[in-house]
């Protein structure tokens, strides 16, 4: 884990071209091996291109640790759908950043929907939905609920709240009325800024952080989960299908979520409005 917080240390204040000695050739230590892995990544997420540095280049087609490192999987530069990331600021003995957790809420969409709703017909978990929220699970004041459901016909705006209603989740469950339920439209670049800070600070403690690189990839892997992708899908191809899909935000007043500033609703419905991929996720750093 120090390998992690020195890459971040080492980006935040130095050039790719400095830190090109960092990846001069010649040692096969894995603890040196990781902070390079990691420094790609960090050096990406504060739009600096590592590739400025040629020790780096050399460094990442010679090594076998890097081309067999999942961190190898991301793109050496942001792409559009995460624009650029808000970060935290380190100094000496700690750091600070405002980053948030939770989604701007827009217009609340309907409660009621005019006609017959399309019925779930088919339930199913993956758990690599929850890849950026993994960590809060581990925490007694933390929870995690995802799930993936189809129905039998196309689920849109108008329909969306009454059938998130009718998914029997956990999240929900006590919820007094349904007007104490909010859904509203968001995007792909919201929906990774959120689950990018879940991962990259963990929580908000500083024992579950797993920093940029890490937390870039987590935040990835949950969006590639929530839009249905294959497992071998390239981030050109998670980033294409999540513009394709409907992004939706919820928040609800029940027991399960903690009312602080670590709630996440997500509701992504595919292309074809037939596909409902939920995770909701809550903590707060009180103890």
């Amino acid at each position: 884990m120090a390998e992690r917080r020195a890459a971040a240390v080492l980006a935040e204040y130095q050039s790719a071209r400095d830190l090109g000695p960092v990846f001069e050739l010649g040692s096969a230590d894995a603890e040196l091996n990781e902070l390079r892995a990691c420094l790609i990544e960090e050096l990406a997420l504060r739009g600096r291109r590592a590739e400025d540095a040629p020790e780096a280049v050399a460094w990442a087609a010679a090594s076998p640790f890097w081309q067999e490192h999942p961190l190898s999987w991301l793109p050496w530069r942001l792409t559009p759908m995460e624009g650029r990331p808000t970060l935290p600021h380190y100094f000496a003995g700690g750091s600070a950043g405002g980053l948030q957790y939770t989604l701007p809420e827009g217009a609340r969409l309907p409660g009621r929907a005019a006609g017959d709703l399309p019925v779930v017909t088919g339930n199913r978990l993956d758990f690599a939905l929850e890849a950026a929220v993994e960590r809060w699970a581990g925490r007694h004041n933390g929870r995690v609920e995802s799930s993936i459901h189809l129905t039998d016909g196309p689920v849109g705006p108008d329909t969306v709240h009454p059938v998130l209603l009718s998914l029997g989740l956990d999240c929900l469950e006590g919820l007094a009325t349904s007007e104490h339920l909010a859904v509203f439209t968001t995007t792909p670049a919201e929906a990774w800024r959120v689950l990018f800070t879940a991962a990259s600070l963990g929580g908000g403690h500083d024992d579950y952080r797993w920093r940029g690189a890490y937390g870039r990839l987590a935040a990835w892997r949950s969006i590639a989960a929530l839009v249905g992708v294959p497992d071998d899908a390239r981030p050109g191809e998670v980033e294409q299908r999540a513009a394709a899909c409907t992004w939706y935000g919820f928040n609800a007043s029940t027991d399960w979520f903690n009312y602080a500033d670590m709630d996440i609703g997500l509701l992504v419905v595919s292309p074809d409005g037939r596909r409902l991929a939920v995770l909701a996720a809550t903590d707060y750093d009180g103890g």
